[in-house]
């Protein structure tokens, strides 16, 4: 990534993008690296309007105008700010953060052993993440839901290598009998990164781009600002999807998602109760009570429509290719306004599903706190981009 030194020493402008389900987030940002010290000079949510869902290739399509609009209005308002500030700052990355259903995120452990000691070399970890990538590549083609979608991986990272079943970040040059590595490969639908492009060589030209999937950077921020959590499950909810992510010994493990949201119990919601799809969603993202504002003779039907989306995140939780139960513990990042709602129901999900009991924490406003935006998904895109040189990482040179 490129730097921009203004007078203060190690501060980067940059620009954040967050591609949610059915909205894309956009801010101007400067980070002075190595402190606490950021500020976001200007932020924009594009949202898609709330339509009954037809197909993918009409989804594709209206995030496609979503995400066009978000950085049209970066061009201008966001520009015209920029240049407005008393110091000069010129931009020079741009960090794009892409969540399900556009983005999957796929980890891989892989494991090597030898019955004689051995030195550890660039060669053998290189090998081992080559493996890690293409067993990623035949994960896919065996999933139905995704051999009809075209992917193009984004990133990749090596989190974790063991040697002789003890974690190192060091591990070439050291001697071993056993190697255990793993690889996590991010991936879009291979309609989005092209525009991006596009759309950075129109309005940020000569900046460094980078991209990652949102539940990565999700579980990067939590090591960060909770290092002590290693077995978790993290849930993410969007207007158009609800992804979950199991962590086990501070690994990312298992990601899934269904294309279940707000706006899909909004346009349920609008049914029942007689009101527009917009009104309905308003009334959810403001954490107010639909069935106190549109009466009691449609309890019943909401009561139900809550216990069917419970249904279906308990299905979430046990198809997650894990032998085990989900964490005790899970992490809620959602809008502000409805933690407390959607909380409420992914516990209850939770324990109908493992007969446990389950504990949710609401990740914005008790982990990131003070540093959260109102615009929670930028608040999480945004520390991973000012705290992005201070995540643990390997040294596999």
């Amino acid at each position: 990534m490129s730097f921009f030194h203004s007078e203060v020493l190690n501060e980067t402008c940059g620009v954040v993008v967050d591609i949610g389900s059915g909205s894309v987030g956009v801010a101007i940002v400067t980070s002075v690296q190595d402190t606490d010290q950021y500020e976001v000079i200007w932020s924009h949510r594009e949202h898609m309007l709330i339509k009954d869902v037809t197909d993918e290739k009409a989804l594709q399509k209206d995030i496609q105008t979503t995400i066009v609009n978000a950085f049209l209005e970066l061009g201008g308002s966001g520009m015209t700010t920029l240049r407005s500030m008393e110091k000069p700052l010129k931009i020079h990355s741009l960090q794009v953060a892409v969540s399900a259903p556009w983005a999957f995120t796929v980890t891989k452990n892989i494991h090597f052993e030898d019955e004689i000691t051995f030195i550890v070399t660039k060669k053998i970890i290189e090998d081992l993440i080559a493996t890690a990538t293409n067993d990623t590549s035949n994960v896919f083609d065996e999933q139905a839901l995704v051999q009809s979608i075209d992917l193009e991986k984004i990133a990749e990272t090596t989190v974790r290598v063991q040697l002789n079943g003890y974690d190192t970040k060091h591990p070439i040059g050291n001697s071993a009998h056993s190697i255990d590595l793993s690889h996590i490969s991010q991936l879009v639908q291979n309609h989005i990164p092209p525009l991006i492009t596009q759309l950075q060589e129109k309005i940020l030209p000569k900046t460094t781009a980078s991209s990652y999937s949102f539940m990565y950077m999700y579980y990067q921020v939590l090591r960060h600002l909770h290092p002590d959590t290693t077995e978790v499950c993290l849930v993410d909810i969007t207007n158009e999807a609800t992804e979950i992510g199991i962590v086990r010994d501070d690994v990312l493990l298992f990601v899934t998602h269904i294309p279940v949201g707000m706006y899909s119990l909004a346009r349920e919601l609008s049914i029942i109760c007689n009101i527009s799809k917009e009104e309905a969603y308003a009334v959810l993202k403001n954490g107010a009570d639909i069935t106190a504002l549109y009466g009691e003779k449609n309890a019943e039907k909401i009561e139900a429509l809550y216990t069917v989306y419970q249904e279906q995140i308990a299905e979430l939780f046990m198809h997650t290719a894990d032998s085990l139960s989900i964490p005790s513990t899970l992490f809620l990042h959602t809008s502000k306004n409805t933690e407390d709602f959607f909380g409420y129901h992914i516990k209850k999900a939770a324990e109908n599903c493992t007969k446990n009991t389950h504990f949710v924490h609401n990740f914005t406003s008790q982990i990131l706190g003070k540093r959260s935006l109102e615009d929670t998904a930028l608040a999480v895109s945004i520390h991973y981009f000012h705290k992005k040189s201070t995540y643990r990482a390997l040294e596999l040179q």
